[in-house]
């Protein structure tokens, strides 16, 4: 129903805006993915995940 919806919501994680999105911070970013993937499981909010580190090939 339409009220069990929105039990499941739960507000979008904010990125600091203080991390650009550059090469150079990639382990600082890749660690705060991998919290958010993490903590997900642990709360069975998910079963499967998918990790990408790069946006391009090559």
């Amino acid at each position: 129903s339409r009220s069990d919806e929105k039990e499941l919501v739960h507000p979008e994680p904010e990125l600091d805006p203080n991390i650009e999105l550059t090469n150079d911070n990639t382990p600082e970013l890749s660690r705060m993915q991998i919290d958010l993937l993490v903590n997900a499981m642990a709360n069975d909010m998910t079963r499967v995940a998918t990790l990408q580190f790069m946006r391009s090939v090559g």
